[in-house]
């Protein structure tokens, strides 16, 4: 093999041009992976498989990407047909996803997890591997790669990885039957989703985490795999997503962007920031939050009940270069994590992005890697218990300054957050897939 045939065949659902926090990951690989001598080939799925969408990430993938595209049949259809139950599009059609029923949404997600394992998106399989075959007949592939979630990414994966012997990796973006939204309805269920992460663990030739506490979760049920099969290369944030200078708005500004739902709230936030209204009157006509992307309609019906919506704004998804501009225009970053051990496991490529900015982030997180970043390079506050007595105090903290013309925090050492630059991180994964391919290549010279 010459460097012309290093090739990966990548398998992820989330892609471009479908947005949100769980297409970062590939996307920036594959907009590096190039640079490392490799050529992604990318099996994924048609733009209306998902309800949130940002066409300009597809402006910073490489030009030529091979993209297999297919249809995927998802429960999660069903909403956008029930009027008053499902879900809004936002500009839809320029890439912003809105808002949906939580009650509706929880409700199908627990109706499907009875008939439909691993998750919702299992109708997908056939057509990923159908596809992945595909492109296996028009390149010459070194190395598989599926990353999850869905968890039924892997799945196709390791279909493909028998049916031509490739060595795969297998990247879990989430954990799987410890992820904060994994529901088994039985004892049956729960014993088959840990048979199909048994075998996926044991089937992949190397596996990819974001933490080194997701890498001990999947050691505990796995002792007897090598420590050595895990990876942890963790999220991060492009440089070239930050090098706009914007000037901060003029009212003191909290903004937080990502998705909103039952277990990920901003209700104890919200209940903060009312008693801080309270308790400094004088600081509602200079205080704007904002809460962009994909929520649960309950999080507005919140800040509605508590009479915040002269101050609170809930805007359906933007672009993510101009979520990364309101980030830098504004005063503080709000980062939300359930308070649970599953919650703990979260490593949002959020908090990366939020840190090198530069702007003081407030954590509401459990103790886990998300908090331990944060508080090491002193980029805000971190509240492992969501208080609504402790948020206010914290928002009056950061208020206080701002109205002294105070700094308020935020990284000042930008090496310490080197290790965390995309270019860097697609490095890391271009290694093990060298390394992989070596192996393969090794086995077929005996």
């Amino acid at each position: 093999m010459n460097a012309a045939e290093k090739k990966v065949l990548m398998l992820a659902y989330f892609f471009p041009p479908l947005g949100g926090g769980g297409v970062q990951r590939t996307s920036k690989f594959v907009k590096y992976l190039p640079d490392s001598g490799w050529t992604p080939v990318v099996v994924t799925v048609k733009e209306g498989a998902y309800w949130v969408r940002d066409r300009t990430l597809q402006e910073e993938l490489p030009p030529g990407l091979d993209v297999e595209r297919t249809s995927s049949p998802s429960v999660f259809g069903v909403l956008r047909f029930i009027p008053g139950g499902g879900m809004k599009r936002g500009k839809a059609a320029e890439g912003a996803g809105g808002k949906r029923s939580g009650a509706m949404f929880s409700l199908l997600r627990k109706l499907s997890s009875f008939f439909l394992v691993p998750d919702q998106y299992v109708g997908w399989v056939p057509f990923a591997v159908a596809a992945a075959v595909r492109c296996m007949k028009r390149h010459t592939i070194s190395v598989l790669y599926s990353t999850s979630s869905p968890d039924s990414t892997h799945l196709a994966a390791m279909v493909v990885k028998r049916l031509y012997g490739k060595p795969w990796i297998a990247d879990f973006r989430d954990p799987w039957t410890e992820r904060l939204t994994f529901h088994a309805p039985t004892p049956f269920h729960r014993g088959l989703h840990g048979f199909l992460e048994g075998r996926v663990v044991r089937c992949a030739n190397g596996v990819v985490c974001t933490s080194e506490e997701t890498v001990r979760d999947f050691m505990k049920k796995y002792p007897l795999i090598p420590r050595d099969k895990f990876v942890v290369i963790t999220n991060g944030f492009d440089p070239d997503d930050l090098r706009e200078e914007v000037p901060l708005r003029e009212e003191f500004t909290i903004t937080h962007t990502g998705n909103l739902t039952g277990k990920r709230n901003c209700f104890d936030f919200l209940e903060g920031l009312k008693i801080f209204l309270e308790e400094r009157p004088e600081a509602r006509a200079k205080t704007k939050v904002f809460f962009i992307g994909p929520r649960d309609r309950e999080n507005e019906l919140r800040a509605a009940q508590h009479g915040l919506l002269d101050v609170v704004a809930f805007q359906d998804s933007l672009p993510h270069n101009e979520c990364v501009r309101l980030q830098l225009s504004s005063h503080v970053l709000l980062l939300i994590e359930h308070q649970s051990r599953r919650g703990a496991l979260i490593y949002p490529a959020k908090v990366f992005e939020y840190v090198a900015s530069g702007r003081p982030v407030l954590a509401l997180v459990p103790e886990g890697p998300a908090s331990r970043f944060v508080r090491d390079t002193g980029a805000g506050k971190v509240l492992s218990t969501s208080s609504p007595t402790a948020i206010s105090e914290a928002v009056s903290s950061f208020f206080s300054a701002y109205e002294a013309g105070k700094p308020l925090g935020g990284a000042k050492d930008r090496t310490a957050l080197t290790p965390y630059e995309r270019p860097r991180l697609t490095r890391e994964l271009a290694r093990l897939l060298d390394e992989l391919r070596a192996r393969q290549s090794a086995r077929h010279s005996v």
